[in-house]
């Protein structure tokens, strides 16, 4: 009887020692998993911040071309008011002598 409770007492510890051993294994598995997960977020990221970089330079890009125009624009506005003004000025001169003499 001792014999055989010696033999199942080593046979527990034996299973018990493989399933330390595999847990072990799997712990370690889990750690080289979780090292992999990490570097394929930040390459995930990198890639992410590099395409918001190339959008954010587009951005500035155009905002720079809009900006440009929005310039030339004010110019011609300015322009054409420069243009305009003088001949508003002369017509309400004009309309102003013209209903004068109709009042006299």
């Amino acid at each position: 009887m001792e014999g055989e409770r010696r033999a199942y007492s080593k046979e527990v510890h034996q299973r018990i020692n493989k399933q330390l051993e595999e847990i072990h294994s799997l712990e370690a598995e889990r750690d080289r998993l979780q090292v992999q997960i990490s570097i394929a977020q930040s390459q995930v990221k990198r890639l992410r911040d590099s395409e918001r970089l190339e959008n954010m330079g587009r951005l500035l890009k155009c905002r720079a071309r809009v900006q440009a125009e929005v310039k030339e624009l004010q110019l011609q506005a300015r322009a054409l008011d420069q243009q305009v003004r003088p001949e508003t000025r002369l017509w309400i001169l004009l309309r102003g002598k013209r209903r004068r003499r109709r009042e006299t």
